[in-house]
């Protein structure tokens, strides 16, 4: 369980449909010491929920099945780490769901 911490994973927004990334920031642990909740939190840092162990692992698979699906999904970004404009285009540097940069 603890293997999970630190794992992004996309969450749709019930709201509007939209996707954000959540990151699995720590266990929770309750009164049993049984760890199979986590606090994860979202893509603008100030929303945190509390989400249990199945719902990840669903939302996980779900979406390593769709990268399967299509393999162009499976080349996803973290965040921009910098850009800029040279000459008319822009550059922009990303940190890959990988870790590469």
């Amino acid at each position: 369980p603890d293997q999970l911490v630190g794992k992004t994973f996309l969450h749709e927004h019930e709201v509007d449909g939209s996707f954000h990334r959540a990151e699995i920031i720590e266990c929770v642990k309750n009164a049993e010491a049984i760890t199979d909740q986590y606090l994860v939190q979202f893509g603008d840092r100030e929303h945190t929920e509390v989400m249990n162990y199945n719902a990840i692992m669903s939302l996980l698979n779900k979406q390593i099945e769709s990268e399967l699906d299509d393999p162009a999904k499976a080349y996803t970004f973290k965040e921009i780490t910098d850009h800029c404009k040279c000459n008319a285009q822009y550059e922009v540097l990303v940190e890959w769901e990988c870790g590469e940069i």
